[in-house]
């Protein structure tokens, strides 16, 4: 077999990676999950990621910063007296995902927080994420 002459794919610290064997290039590749998200996260980065995200100005979508990790769920503050929304880059009142009234969730299955932008009815409201 043609992949019995190829190397293993491996961690920076030696051991075997998951992986498969592309027989089109010949090689073996990481094996990863949905969206690119890998089966085994390395050492360290199990930590809980958390934080917060205002709205300065009512109608101004902000991007929650960039932490890789495989889900995020989002609170709407529980001091929100307007609706927060959640979607892509342009999230609008009239163009949104998901929305959020104070102290509801979602959570959302990405392999960056960053994918995610969020936008209020009230400028200065906003969410706390937790990322892991």
């Amino acid at each position: 077999m043609s992949g019995e002459t190829e190397s293993l794919v491996k961690t920076k610290d030696g051991t075997i990676a998951p992986q498969y064997y592309d027989i089109a290039t010949n090689k073996y590749n990481y094996a990863q999950g949905r969206d690119g998200a890998p089966f085994v996260t390395p050492v360290g980065s199990h930590q809980l990621k958390h934080g917060l995200v205002s709205v300065a100005a009512a109608g101004t979508a902000v991007q929650l910063p960039t932490l890789p990790c495989r889900e995020v769920t989002i609170i709407a503050k529980d001091i929100n007296t307007g609706d927060i929304f959640i979607g892509g880059t342009g999230v609008l009142s009239t163009s949104y995902g998901a929305k959020l009234k104070a102290d509801s969730a979602i959570t959302l299955t990405v392999n960056n927080a960053n994918l995610i932008f969020i936008n209020a009815s009230v400028g200065g409201e906003g969410i706390s994420y937790i990322a892991t």
